[in-house]
């Protein structure tokens, strides 16, 4: 038990220890099982418009976005591969499948964006 709350602390030290600029990206690695995806599937998702702001790295589908504090807060991408963007979770509601960059989502998607699904390359 010891052991595991020094490793806690260790990595909560290495971070605050960051420059601001890694601590605001969050990479998302999750292995579902499967068969997983393609080492070149990802997308990186911005808080801000013109690829600012936070940054979340998906390189798996992700049905819940806010558990990584990122729901309804992408207003730009990068995605290598086909991605499905969806406005609520679990893949439902207004989905766009999108490739390459968006510098913008506008109005009409700006930050609707809860859930997304790799779709291939």
């Amino acid at each position: 038990m010891l052991g595991k709350l020094v490793h806690v602390a260790a990595v909560a030290l290495a971070f605050v220890a960051l420059p601001a600029t890694a601590q605001n990206s969050v990479n998302v690695n999750i292995n579902t099982g499967g068969g997983g995806v393609s080492r070149w599937a990802a997308i990186d998702l911005f808080s801000q418009p013109n690829f600012r702001g936070q940054r979340v790295r998906l390189t798996t589908s992700v049905s819940d976005l806010r558990w990584y504090g990122f729901g309804d807060r992408t207003e730009s991408f990068r995605a290598h591969g086909r991605w499905r963007l969806c406005s609520q979770t679990n893949f439902r509601g207004h989905c766009t499948s999108v490739r390459g960059n968006r510098s913008s989502l506008g109005a009409t998607a700006g930050g609707r964006v809860r859930s997304a699904r790799f779709l291939g390359n």
